[in-house]
């Protein structure tokens, strides 16, 4: 294994995190087709989600696997009927769509490939005298937010190298954060980036997070990203700094 991925296996590790979402171990490392399966990981809102998922779809090249919750258990025969052997993401998003009063919610995961090329912007990964910086990058973000938390998340970031900021007229143009992880924390961890208004869609983002997917490995710990698929600009971003497209997932909670 390339001595730069650390010993890790990134598309193994990155697997067992949507299994534990899934909640059915090795679901996603063998087999294809369409799969039904009941868990009670549905009745219970993760680590990091306001609200319970009762319905999550996982679908790739190779499968479409549905995993269901108490709420859902009566018209499980239904969705079957209808869904059939499709894997197609539209056919399945108007099925759930027609058949539940829902919130429905269409991600794309990414799986980490390799370093992608360096940046010409330089980037900071920030230690704990860089908090002044941080504090008016966040409150410049969110100039409505408390900020009485921030010292402690942004410390406990800084110990592990995941909060990055790339610079610009001398103030933090674009900085990463580590979200908490609702599975597997010991062995993966998402990569956050916000930017500020002015200073998009100029590589500032794309610096920061390529030294912050570095300093997760080095953690020993692998990258992981996850977006809307409706967010071009995330989905862009995410192949700019080594990952590719898992698969796209579908959350699904019932109104109550």
């Amino acid at each position: 294994m390339d001595t730069a991925n650390h010993g890790l296996d990134f598309t193994k590790t990155t697997l067992a995190y949507y299994e534990a979402w899934l909640g059915a171990s090795g679901c996603l490392s063998s087999g294809e087709g369409v799969r039904f399966m009941y868990s009670q990981e549905r009745g219970t809102a993760q680590a990091g989600y306001p609200e319970r998922f009762d319905i999550i779809v996982w679908l790739d090249n190779r499968r479409a696997i549905f995993s269901y919750g108490d709420r859902v258990c009566g018209k499980i025969g239904e969705l079957k009927a209808r869904t059939g052997d499709a894997r197609d993401i539209a056919v399945v998003s108007s099925v759930l769509m027609e058949m539940f009063d829902c919130n429905l919610t269409h991600n794309i995961e990414f799986v980490y490939e390799g370093q992608a090329p360096a940046s010409q912007i330089e980037a900071k990964t920030l230690a704990a005298q860089d908090y002044p910086d941080y504090k008016t990058f966040f409150t410049a973000c969110y100039p409505d937010s408390e900020t009485d938390w921030l010292k402690g998340y942004f410390d406990e970031m800084t110990q592990f190298g995941y909060c990055v900021g790339a610079y610009a007229d001398g103030v933090i143009a674009a900085c990463t954060d580590a979200p908490a992880m609702p599975y597997l924390p010991q062995d993966i961890q998402h990569i956050g980036i916000t930017t500020l208004q002015e200073y998009r869609g100029r590589g500032y983002a794309a610096a920061a997070c390529k030294q912050a997917v570095q300093n997760v490995i080095k953690s020993g710990k692998t990258p992981q990203w996850t977006c809307e698929h409706t967010n071009i600009a995330s989905r862009k971003l995410a192949e700019g700094v080594g990952f590719v497209k898992l698969a796209d997932m579908l959350m699904l909670t019932l109104r109550a």
